[in-house]
């Protein structure tokens, strides 16, 4: 018989060694770990190295800061989850103008007149004119494009 060792049998014997090795690391560093006090995170009563503090000296009656106006939730319906502008671009025809628009977009529209001239703007300006180009220089500008939808994917929304 061939006592040499086969591809098979070398790597069961590593897997095996690498997995005591570890194990026995596991042990040995979690017992250091456990050894200190600064582990022991906001445990007053037996293990020492207190992590809290008397937050009671902090508490005030009133807020630090003065409401300034009205607070407002944006609807996240028609702002993100239904990608307020497409459907604006589905819905609106000058005919029936903001009559015409589902309850929720109209509703949005209503309260906020602003985005809906900037919004109809871009539907019948500045698309119009994203179309021209795109067809005139084509995937030459492909780079700058992948920048502006990477800097317009995440928006903040106005403070109201």
């Amino acid at each position: 018989m061939k006592k040499n060792l086969n591809r098979r049998t070398f790597l069961k014997a590593s897997g095996m060694a690498g997995a005591a090795i570890g194990s026995a690391g596991l042990g040995f560093f979690g017992y250091e770990s456990g050894k200190d006090l600064n582990t022991y995170t906001g445990c007053v009563d037996f293990q020492g190295a207190e992590q809290s503090f008397n937050r009671k000296k902090y508490a005030v009656d009133q807020p630090h800061y003065q409401k300034v106006g009205k607070t407002s939730r944006v609807d996240a319906r028609t702002g993100v989850v239904f990608s307020r502008f497409y459907s604006l671009m589905n819905q609106w025809t000058d005919e029936k103008g903001i009559l015409g628009l589902n309850p929720l977009l109209r509703n949005y529209y209503q309260s906020h007149p602003n985005d809906l001239k900037l919004d109809l703007r871009l539907i019948r300006e500045i698309s119009s004119k994203r179309m021209k180009d795109k067809k005139k220089y084509g995937q030459k500008f492909i780079l700058s494009n992948a920048w502006s939808k990477a800097m317009g994917a995440v928006k903040p929304f106005p403070v109201r």
